[in-house]
């Protein structure tokens, strides 16, 4: 009986044995492979890549993690200037969770081998030079992903469909490239970061289908083309806390319903010396007692700023360059306590600056380049930690 059983578990450790080692080649087999083609005419790297010293020395392997079993769960080739592209053997590593290719030159497209890779959780292939489309189809499998960037890379043609599909998916980053951005974006309720800041073929307004990503908490669509207003559904991204709307074109009125939110928001244009819409931009500038940033530069925003922002006592950085806004600046806006930059440069700002000003950390005060009237008020020498103040082009006397 002894006997049996001895030959029994011999039998098993042999066959252990036996499928370790043929997984062992396979794994070992497709990275020398990956090499070969990831490594172009002017690469560099990856020389510890060697199946000369041990048969399980792929493990090794810069870049390589391996689990118990010695199947590889992550490769993470970053900062390599390898030059080559990824060959259809990427395929063969499907115990991978982790696949990140950054900042390594690599070009062409990726592989439909990738729909392998069934336990990837992280698959970043940021600042390369793929190109073509995205190939959709390989995500439909990923369904435990949960990070996707593609940064700076040159993928145009439409995002695919399949993405919305990622129900995991946490972070998305696909700046840098030549999309459009579709409002099936939505789908993603999981999300918590999603990037589709700079060069994007994007045209329009922005889809207001974004708002009802209930997690999201940042959403950055910096030098997107945008133009139209901010909708006021982002305002119900109640997990927001990060908006950059920069470098674009948008015009109309900040949505009053941000006063309920705590983003904090930065609304950056390109534009400037061009006739403003005919829209009143200012109203939606209303109290938002947790707001601590507000920075609209040079973009189409015009009117008056309500007395409320100037009731903010959270905020500490204030830049409203270069738009259209009139009329004198609330009074309290110079007493913020918690402020560190007042920039208002480039407006059409009028009336007299407040006999009353009191903002101790206030060290950069801007008011040049607009319509103010009167004597240069003596309690600007109240602000103790003023370091820069630009007030030229103005209308001052005496």
């Amino acid at each position: 009986m002894k006997n049996s059983m001895r030959f029994i578990v011999l039998q098993v450790l042999l066959l252990w044995l036996q499928f370790t080692a043929c997984s062992s080649y396979s794994e070992l087999n497709a990275l020398l492979k990956l090499k070969a083609d990831m490594k172009g005419p002017r690469g560099r790297g990856l020389e510890d890549w060697d199946d000369a010293s041990s048969p399980l020395a792929y493990c090794s392997f810069s870049g390589v993690t391996c689990d118990e079993d010695l199947r590889v769960t992550a490769l993470n080739l970053t900062f390599i200037p390898l030059f080559g592209f990824v060959s259809p053997d990427i395929g063969l590593l499907n115990k991978l969770v982790n696949l990140t290719l950054t900042q390594s030159n690599f070009t062409g497209n990726l592989r439909k081998e990738t729909a392998n890779l069934t336990s990837l959780k992280l698959l970043n292939i940021s600042h390369n030079n793929f190109s073509g489309h995205f190939r959709g189809k390989i995500t439909l499998v990923m369904m435990d992903l949960e990070i996707l960037g593609a940064y700076d890379n040159n993928f145009t043609g439409p995002l695919p469909w399949e993405i919305a599909n990622l129900k995991k998916l946490k972070q998305f980053d696909l700046g840098g490239n030549f999309f459009p951005v579709p409002a099936s974006l939505a789908h993603l309720k999981n999300l918590e970061e999603l990037y589709l800041v700079y060069y994007n073929a994007y045209e329009g307004d922005i889809p207001p289908e974004l708002g009802y990503i209930a997690s999201l908490q940042l959403l950055d669509m910096a030098n997107c083309d945008l133009t139209g207003e901010i909708p006021a559904s982002l305002s119900f991204l109640r997990n927001l806390y990060t908006l950059f709307l920069q470098m674009n074109h948008l015009t109309g009125r900040i949505p009053t319903e941000f006063s309920k939110s705590r983003t904090e928001w930065e609304a950056q244009g390109t534009r400037r010396h061009q006739k403003p819409p005919n829209r009143n931009a200012s109203s939606g500038f209303v109290q938002r007692r947790k707001l601590k940033t507000m920075i609209a530069i040079a973009n189409f925003f015009y009117g008056v700023i309500p007395q409320q922002l100037g009731e903010c006592k959270s905020l500490s950085k204030i830049r409203l360059t270069k738009n259209y806004f009139t009329g004198s600046i609330p009074a309290g806006i110079f007493n913020l306590p918690l402020a560190i930059m007042i920039d208002l440069n480039g407006n059409y700002f009028s009336g007299e600056l407040p006999l009353e000003i009191s903002g101790d950390a206030l060290g950069i005060l801007k008011l040049s380049d607009n319509n103010f009237t009167g004597k240069i008020t003596p309690a600007i020498g109240n602000l103790k930690s003023l370091h820069t103040l630009s007030l030229e082009m103005n209308k001052f006397s005496g």
